[in-house]
């Protein structure tokens, strides 16, 4: 009788312990999904570290398949400079464990050392693997690997359920990324479309919506500007003049100097361009921003709002210098170009008279190569 009392005790607590094991992988599970809800890619840095350490795993590769490799797209983790080498080529797929990257299947090694197929692995250090297929869509299909350099018993049943309903949740963030880029890259070229019309209506020199807005960029990114900063950047600079559609081309194209009334006429270019910017749900406040304020200068006389400058958004501040820039390289009816270190010491005064960010002209001047003609416009002045 003792016995079987003892016995039931037992089978209770073990009831408990499986249940509060169960509690435990589903809160995980649920705060994963949670932490990457949205669409920023941001967010997959962060999910494969969660999962590197759910899997109590040295490192963590998410690979894209192409044919038959998987090709590295991200990694987490402590990833040695030979892992780093072995990853920068794609990991074909003939051998079989590594077919297992299907969404629903996982495969894994506590110890790869007898597995010829899987030697390049033991040779960087890795004694552990784990495999799991995350996506498989017409659009994307994907597969993560895990790894310890030490050897061990391998992953228990409680973390490989982890494991599995981690990469289902990575899968769908994948997924929503994808899709999210694939828009993205739609709206991007009907943008730029959008942009080289107004540049050819307008007359200007070919080519510069697209230099305008590779600069930007370029200025963004030395700025320590986000990817999703960027675009919204680099959207700006494809809609910047939209609002001269509603300009006629009696001021538009103009070949000589404008009346008061017909240059007042043209700066509401940069309102009516807001105006009609907003009616477009997809285009972020950043590009916005861009269109309405690029006219605007550092000392609070330009148009449309007199800012003055910080309250100058960020976005137009730096288009406005690669705009001005642009303007200065190129030939118009009315000037002739001028060479790029001749436009750059225009450029410095330009911005110590009060029209752009001095601090922005000069880290543009830099990366341009071109930092000798804040020299030579100041002994000049």
């Amino acid at each position: 009788m003792c016995h079987l009392v003892v016995e039931l005790v037992l089978e209770r607590v073990r009831a408990n312990e499986n249940l509060e094991a169960e509690i435990a992988e589903k809160t995980a599970l649920l705060e994963l999904s949670q932490m990457l809800e949205g669409n920023d890619p941001a967010l997959l840095g962060l999910a494969l570290e969660t999962i590197r350490q759910m899997g109590h795993a040295d490192g963590v590769v998410l690979g894209v398949l192409e044919g038959n490799a998987l090709r590295t797209r991200a990694v987490a983790g402590d990833v040695r400079p030979e892992i780093e080498r072995l990853l920068e080529a794609p990991l074909p797929l003939q051998h079989p464990p590594l077919q297992q990257v299907v969404p629903g299947k996982s495969f894994q090694l506590g110890q790869i050392d007898a597995h010829p197929e899987l030697q390049a692995f033991a040779k960087v250090g890795v004694h552990g693997l784990y495999m799991v297929g995350v996506v498989n869509e017409p659009e994307l299909r994907a597969g993560m690997l895990l790894y310890r350099y030490k050897p061990s018993q391998g992953w228990n049943a409680s973390e490989n359920r982890l494991l599995e309903g981690a990469a289902r949740i990575l899968g769908a963030l994948l997924l929503r990324l994808e899709r999210t880029r694939q828009l993205e890259a739609a709206y991007d070229g009907a943008l730029r479309a959008i942009g080289l019309a107004l540049e050819a209506r307008d007359r200007e020199t070919a080519g510069h919506t697209d230099r305008v807005a590779a600069m930007a960029e370029q200025l963004g990114r030395a700025l320590g500007l986000s990817e999703t900063e960027l675009r919204d950047l680099r959207w700006g600079a494809y809609l910047h003049d939209v609002g001269k559609l509603a300009i006629p081309d009696a001021i538009l194209l103009k070949p000589g100097k404008l009346t008061p009334e017909e240059f007042s006429t043209m700066k509401t270019h940069a309102r009516l361009g807001d105006d009609l910017v907003r009616n477009l749900p997809f285009v972020p406040l950043a590009a916005r921003q861009v269109v309405r304020h690029h006219h605007e200068r550092w000392d609070g006389r330009g148009y449309p709002d007199g800012l003055a400058a910080e309250h100058i958004p960020l976005p137009a501040r730096i288009f406005a210098i690669c705009d001005v820039f642009d303007a200065l390289c190129s030939e118009r009816p009315y000037k002739a170009a001028m060479p790029p270190d001749v436009a750059a010491c225009e450029l410095w005064r330009s911005a110590y008279s009060g029209h752009l960010d001095r601090r922005l002209v000069e880290v543009f001047l830099r990366i341009q190569g071109l930092e000798d003609a804040m020299v030579f416009s100041q002994a000049a002045d």
